[in-house]
């Protein structure tokens, strides 16, 4: 399966999750998009990274805030799993059933 790109809005996420987590601002240019599935209620995107973070283990990392967008009231979160030191998959997710697919290049950050 060819990689692809990250969206606009997935690459906002990641580097608003690398503002809080310096080893992976320098892997955010690098990451592409090995599969991705919209579930009407946000999105899952596995990931593919050349490169290992020399300082973050097994873990999940949180997005601080929300992003804001049209149509999606209480906003959307996202969460990045890491597994044997490499950004494995972003979760997007949306909050009280609503319905967000990450789809727009029209928002923000609250």
């Amino acid at each position: 399966m060819d990689e692809v790109k990250l969206t606009i809005f997935e690459r906002a996420i990641l580097e608003r999750i690398a503002s809080s987590c310096q080893s992976l601002q320098p892997l955010v240019p690098k990451l592409r998009v090995k599969q991705g599935k919209i579930t009407g209620a946000g999105s899952y995107t596995d990931l593919v990274c050349p490169t290992a973070t020399a300082d973050v283990a097994d873990v999940h990392i949180g997005m601080d805030g929300l992003s804001n967008m049209p149509g999606v009231e209480n906003g959307m979160g996202a969460v990045l799993s890491f597994k044997a030191r490499l950004p494995t998959l972003l979760e997007i997710h949306t909050f009280g059933g609503e319905y967000g697919d990450g789809s727009t290049t029209t928002f923000s950050f609250r």
